[in-house]
């Protein structure tokens, strides 16, 4: 079995903050890159992420629900601030792990870009 280091952890929870950004952006297809990056994650840091509960975002899978059936719900409950936040929160541990800078709480570097 291979080892996940702190880099391949901080690069999902990278994806898992940018496919946020898409959802909230009306991007549905994003909700397969949320669930794809959760899922690497390993299960000691996933079930942490308790604002991203494993049943709701095994909701995203193909097909995706059609407009009006759920779609719409299962993005808002995907990217509420509390759980683009504790994403956010969780990355900057492993930024600093890694000694990068912090992301401030909308998700950009101080003083501007991603």
């Amino acid at each position: 079995m291979e080892m996940i280091n702190d880099m391949d952890i901080l690069t999902y929870l990278h994806s898992i903050l940018r496919a946020q950004g898409s959802i909230r952006r009306g991007t549905s297809v994003a909700l397969l890159e949320l669930k794809l990056a959760y899922e690497f994650l390993p299960k000691r840091i996933s079930k942490r992420l308790t604002e991203l509960p494993p049943g709701i975002v095994g909701q995203a899978r193909l097909p995706l629900p059609a407009k009006g059936a759920g779609l719409e719900e299962l993005m808002a409950r995907l990217t509420t601030d509390a759980a683009v936040q504790q994403v956010i929160r969780a990355a900057n541990v492993y930024r600093a792990r890694l000694r990068y800078p912090p992301l401030s709480m909308d998700g950009w570097l101080k003083g501007g870009g991603p």
